[in-house]
C-alpha cells in the first residue's frame, strides 16, 4: 500500500492556499466599508459585517475543506478495497 502525492492532492492544496491567500488579503487590505454576510430569500443582504469576519470566515472554510480533503484522502490510502483506493 503506497500513499502517494496525486495531482488531485495538488489541487486541493494549491485551493487551499489560494483560499487563504486571499483570507489573508481580504484581512489586511480589503476593504473598510461594511460587507454583506448573508443575504435573504429575496437576494437583498439582510447581515454586514467587517472585514474581519469575512476573512476569518474564508479562512475557516479553506480550513475546513483540507481538513475533509485530508481525512477523506487518509481513509482512501488505507482502505482494503482497491476501487476506493484508486479513487
Amino acid at each position: 500500500m503506497s500513499a502517494r502525492f496525486q495531482w488531485l492532492d495538488a489541487l486541493t492544496a494549491v485551493t487551499v492556499a489560494a483560499l487563504l491567500a486571499g483570507a489573508l488579503w481580504i484581512g489586511l487590505y480589503g476593504p473598510t466599508s461594511p460587507l454583506p454576510m448573508h443575504f435573504g430569500m429575496d437576494g437583498q443582504p439582510d447581515r454586514w459585517g467587517g472585514r474581519g469576519e469575512l476573512a476569518g470566515l474564508i479562512g475557516f472554510m479553506a480550513l475546513v475543506l483540507a481538513a475533509t480533503a485530508g481525512g477523506l484522502g487518509f481513509y482512501a490510502a488505507r482502505t482494503t478495497d482497491a476501487s476506493r483506493r484508486r479513487g
